[in-house]
């Protein structure tokens, strides 16, 4: 399991400003309320295999990083 400052370092490190953005949304980094595929896609109109796409690079820069 990654630290939630590990999260915050590969999102920073890995995604553009609306990357980031969406992914701090689905995981509930800033307020703590997890988002589902079906409402990032309404409030920020990315398609799930995007926001899939997304996780994927977290994921591996965590990875390889931590």
């Amino acid at each position: 399991m990654y630290s939630r400052e590990q999260i915050v370092d590969a999102i920073e490190n890995c995604l553009d400003e609306s990357e980031g953005k969406i992914i701090k949304v689905r995981f509930g980094i800033e307020d703590g309320l997890t988002t589902s595929l079906d409402e990032i896609e309404l409030r920020f109109g990315a398609r799930r295999e995007q926001v899939r796409e997304i996780e994927k690079k977290v994921l591996t820069y965590l990875k390889v990083h931590c």
